[in-house]
């Protein structure tokens, strides 16, 4: 989730990645409303806009609870 104003600006400018999330910066999506108020909550996290998209993900790097904070696209593209 976020907050109106954040999906608002993703409407008009597309996503961007964040600074700080559960496993680092970046944008994370969930496949169910219910997975929002769970996964990827970090100290930045807002509620109260849900915007529904495809994403086609690629590789995917697992982790669990304990995961590195400092990825970034430089750390993930080099996996």
């Amino acid at each position: 989730q976020t907050s109106p104003a954040a999906a608002s600006l993703i409407v008009k400018y597309g996503f961007r990645p964040g600074t700080a999330g559960w496993c680092g910066g970046g944008i994370y999506f969930a496949t169910s409303t219910g997975e929002t108020y769970s996964k990827a909550i970090g100290p930045q996290s807002h509620k109260g806009a849900m915007l529904e998209a495809q994403v086609d993900v690629g590789r995917i790097k697992f982790m669990d609870r304990y995961c590195d904070r400092h990825f970034n696209g430089v750390n993930v593209a080099s996996m």
